[in-house]
C-alpha cells in the first residue's frame, strides 16, 4: 500500500548502510551514586511493545557512572532496537539517553528517524515470529546491522512517519479515555453499592 503521489522504486540497502551502530551498558549497582544522577538510562522494561514513541524513563545515572561502566550516552535522535532480554521491541528518542547492554543503538541515521522506527518494528516482530518455540538468546549487532532495509524517497518516508505517528497518538488519547472511563464507572460503584 503506497500514497498515489508517490511511485518511485524503494532502494534497497542494508541497516548498516545507513546508520552508526552502538550498544548500552550498566553501570555497577554496588555504587548506589552511580544512580544519583540527571541522566536518563533505561532497560527493555521502559520500552513498550509496539508502541515506537513510548518510553518510560524511570531512573537515571551521574558522569561518574558514565566512565564506570560500559553504558554510553547517545545523543538524540537515535533508535533503538531490544537485541536481547525482550527482544523484538522498538523505540525512537528524541532525548540523549543511555541503555542497558540489551540494546542495539542506532544514530546518525541517513533516513527519517520515525519512519525507520516503524519499519523496524516490522522487521523485529518478524523476527521474533521466525525463531518463536525455540529460546531466544538475542540478535546480534551484526545481524541487525545486516537487516534488508527498502527506502523510499525522503518525502515518502516523511508521510509514512507522519501516518503512524498520528495513529499512535489517537491510540493514546483512547487509552487515556478508557482509564478515565473506568475511573468514573468504579467512582459510581462505590456511591451506588457502598
Amino acid at each position: 500500500m503506497r500514497f498515489p503521489e508517490f511511485t518511485d522504486e524503494w532502494k534497497e540497502v542494508k541497516l548498516g548502510e545507513v546508520a552508526h551502530f552502538s550498544g548500552g551498558g550498566t553501570p555497577s549497582s554496588e555504587y548506589s551514586s552511580y544512580w544519583e544522577g540527571t541522566i536518563p538510562w533505561i532497560s527493555s522494561s521502559d520500552i513498550q511493545k509496539n508502541n515506537v514513541t513510548q518510553i518510560n524513563v524511570t531512573r537515571f545515572i551521574t558522569k561518574e557512572a558514565l566512565q564506570h561502566s560500559s553504558t554510553k550516552l547517545c545523543k538524540a535522535p537515535c533508535v533503538l532496537v531490544v537485541s536481547r532480554v525482550g527482544v523484538g521491541k522498538v523505540a525512537y528518542s528524541d532525548i540523549d539517553i543511555c541503555t542497558s547492554q540489551d540494546f542495539c543503538i542506532l544514530t546518525d541515521i541517513q533516513c527519517e528517524y520515525h519512519f525507520l522506527s516503524y519499519y523496524l518494528l516490522t522487521v523485529m516482530e518478524k523476527k521474533v515470529r521466525e525463531v518463536q518455540g525455540t529460546s531466544i538468546k538475542g540478535i546480534t549487532i551484526q545481524e541487525v546491522k545486516s537487516f534488508p532495509l527498502r527506502l523510499p524517497s525522503l518525502a515518502e518516508q516523511k508521510k509514512i512517519a507522519a501516518l503512524l505517528s498520528a495513529v499512535d497518538e489517537r491510540i493514546a488519547v483512547e487509552k487515556e479515555y478508557a482509564t478515565l472511563l473506568q475511573k468514573q464507572k468504579a467512582y459510581l460503584l462505590r456511591q451506588m453499592f457502598v
